[in-house]
């Protein structure tokens, strides 16, 4: 027996001295496999997702980034600028695209960042330099004095857009507007990408489930006073827009809003252009006094139209009179803009030398004359009536799938 406890000894020598080595190193174990269950779950979730709403447009590399939009209909251009959290997929799901896809060109885009959109890293991505590429694509479409439609924080680059290439943007129509600080609502996961180590962890393993899981107090809070349309849900990219990569765009603009809310609106009186502000008199998310009215207010000649028992998705509740503002404000005539006296008219064409389009650092050319920007001929479809979502594809959906495949173009 002693010769045995002996040959045992350095054998229990080996042993942890400390029982909470032992722990700690459990505990790194087991999180690591949970966190890399969480991260396996989210990129199968992602899979899914774009595997159930594959991209319904084409793709343009312009402006430092690739862009994916959707180009439908002929007539007067329309752009129309999806909010922070959704995709181009909005105008679809709320009927608006089909509203308009009569009457006009309609060019639907996913911001940098969202949808099927990149935003490559190392670039700040203001509303400044969003309304940027916007004007790249446009100029690579052959889109000039296009009426611009943005709703909530898109408010931002439609008029930073405006202001800066004039020739690109005849009217503006802004839904539900943010545009002065303190507008946006709070987001959980604005403060995650200032955390260098735990950013990408949080964002690829548990911040896409805690935001699904906060959809359906969102839905309610941005239909509110009306009730979330029965189809909306069903309808809604859920998968598209909490996905890591999303989130983080989401996150990076709703952290840069006020600064640049603040440093725009010292330019909002220099709009020479029509400008339509529509608001939802209940909106819960946006306040409507303190954004919209207040816009309307300092661009001075902003026509204001306020929807009674209307909330955040203005669009949704009454896309036909949205539609009808749109079309007005897109053939308003330009005095009604009512520039002051003596002031330049940035609206008149100037045609630029035919060349490639410009690099990503320059801004694009001004609009050329309307003899070098024809109008395509299109079919014509029927609108659609007013419908939440899901189920038959809409008009403007089998133009879509008609223009052809998704691939870059080129």
């Amino acid at each position: 027996m002693p010769t045995r406890e002996r040959s045992r000894a350095p054998q229990h020598a080996a042993l942890p001295t400390s029982p909470g080595g032992g722990w700690l190193g459990a505990a790194a174990v087991y999180g690591g496999a949970a966190l890399l269950g969480a991260y396996l779950f989210q990129t199968r979730a992602r899979v899914r997702a774009e595997h159930e709403h594959p991209p319904s447009g084409r793709f343009l590399d312009v402006g430092g980034t690739r862009l994916h939009y959707v180009d439908i209909g002929a007539g007067p251009p329309v752009v129309l600028i999806h909010s922070g959290g959704t995709t181009l997929e909005d105008w679809f799901i709320s009927s608006l695209a089909d509203e308009l896809v009569p009457h006009h060109r309609l060019v639907l885009v996913d911001r940098p960042g969202y949808g099927y959109s990149s935003r490559p890293a190392g670039t700040d991505w203001s509303p400044e330099r969003q309304g940027r590429a916007l004007a790249h694509l446009m100029h690579r479409l052959g889109v000039y004095r296009a009426t611009l439609v943005a709703h909530a924080d898109a408010a931002l680059p439609a008029i930073a857009l405006a202001l800066a290439y004039p020739g690109f943007a005849r009217a503006l129509t802004l839904l539900n507007p943010i545009a002065f600080p303190g507008g946006a609502p709070a987001s959980a996961a604005a403060p995650v990408p200032g955390i260098p180590l735990l950013a990408p962890v949080a964002r690829a393993t548990a911040l896409p489930s805690l935001a699904r899981s906060g959809l359906p107090a969102l839905f309610r809070a941005s239909f509110e006073p009306q009730p979330v349309p029965a189809t909306y849900a069903a309808a809604f990219p859920a998968g598209l827009v909490t996905r890591p990569a999303q989130l983080s765009a989401s996150a990076q603009d709703a952290t840069a809003i006020d600064a640049a809310a603040t440093r725009l609106s010292q330019r909002y009186s220099d709009l020479d252009i029509p400008v339509t502000v529509v608001a939802g008199s209940g909106d819960a998310i946006v306040d409507p006094d303190a954004q919209a009215r207040r816009l309307a207010r300092t661009i001075g000649h902003a026509r204001l139209i306020v929807v009674p028992a209307a909330g955040h998705m203005v669009h949704h509740s009454a896309p036909s009179r949205v539609a009808a503002a749109i079309i007005d404000t897109a053939t308003a005539p330009r005095a009604l803009a009512a520039a002051p006296p003596g002031a330049k008219d940035t609206m008149t064409p100037r045609a630029p030398a035919p060349s490639a389009p410009p690099a990503p650092s320059a801004p694009p050319p001004a609009a050329p004359s309307r003899s070098a920007t024809a109008e395509r001929a299109a079919p014509k479809r029927s609108p659609a009536k007013a419908k939440g979502g899901g189920g038959k594809r809409s008009p403007a959906r089998r133009q879509t799938a008609k223009r052809g495949p998704t691939k870059p173009a080129t």
